[in-house]
């Protein structure tokens, strides 16, 4: 079974190169995994904003190139608390305008 799962993900990752749209995909989703987990600020933020939509509290996952199939867990994770991502990124977007605007 190891070497099949092996495979499949070495076949994978042979596909999803010749596709331009999964490579921007795979670098989307890394940048929002450095740019949470970069923060601990940003993190609760995040984790604030899940509680008040009642999202699930899952966290942003990172691509790790050696674990097979994860990226299908990432997306997942992703689609489920993409609402509440979105509030925090256009949240911190708020803040970083009135923080101009005071200086």
């Amino acid at each position: 079974m190891h070497y099949i799962a092996h495979r499949l993900h070495l076949a994978e990752k042979d596909a999803a190169n010749e596709v331009q749209y999964f490579k921007e995909y795979e670098a989307t989703c890394k940048e929002l995994y450095s740019y949470f987990n970069g923060s601990y600020k940003r993190m609760i933020n995040l984790k604030i904003i899940q509680e008040t939509n009642d999202d699930l509290q899952l966290t942003i996952l990172n691509i790790i190139s050696t674990r097979w199939l994860l990226l299908s867990n990432i997306v997942s994770n992703l689609y489920q608390i993409l609402d509440s991502i979105i509030d925090a990124l256009n949240f911190d977007r708020m803040n970083a305008n009135n923080q101009r605007d005071r200086n």
